[in-house]
C-alpha cells in the first residue's frame, strides 16, 4: 500500500493522513479495522434504531474501567502523540497513573492482607 492510497481502515482518507505509522498487515491494523467495522455496525443497527447518540466527549455509559491489550495501548498512544502533541499526552499519562494509584491497592495493602 502506498502513502497516497486510501487507508486500510476505511476512513476514505489517504494512508499518509490517516494511519501513516501502521502497517496494513499488522495486528494493530487488524484491530483498527475491527473497531471501524464495529463502529459502523453500532451506528447502523443500534444507535440509529434506538435514538442513542453519543455526543463529543460523552461518557454517560462508558464510565467503567476495562482492560486493553498492549497493541491497543500502542494505538492509543500513537493517536495521542500525533493528534494532541507530547505535552498533552504527558498530562494524560500522568492523570491515568494518578487514577490508577488512587483506585488500586498499594503493594503494602496487598502484603498485609
Amino acid at each position: 500500500m502506498g502513502r497516497n492510497d486510501l487507508c486500510f481502515c476505511g476512513s476514505g482518507k489517504k494512508q499518509k493522513k490517516c494511519h501513516p505509522n501502521i502497517n496494513e498487515d499488522s495486528v494493530a491494523a487488524k484491530i483498527i479495522k475491527l473497531y471501524t467495522q464495529l463502529s459502523k455496525e453500532l451506528e447502523e443497527n443500534v444507535y440509529g434504531k434506538k435514538n442513542i447518540k453519543c455526543e463529543k466527549g460523552c461518557n454517560a455509559c462508558c464510565k467503567d474501567y476495562f482492560a486493553i491489550s498492549e497493541v491497543e495501548f500502542a494505538i492509543i498512544m500513537d493517536y495521542l502523540y500525533n493528534n494532541c502533541g507530547i505535552e498533552k499526552t504527558n498530562i494524560i499519562i500522568k492523570k491515568a497513573i494518578a487514577c490508577l494509584l488512587y483506585t488500586s491497592p498499594s503493594p503494602r495493602d496487598v502484603e498485609e492482607s
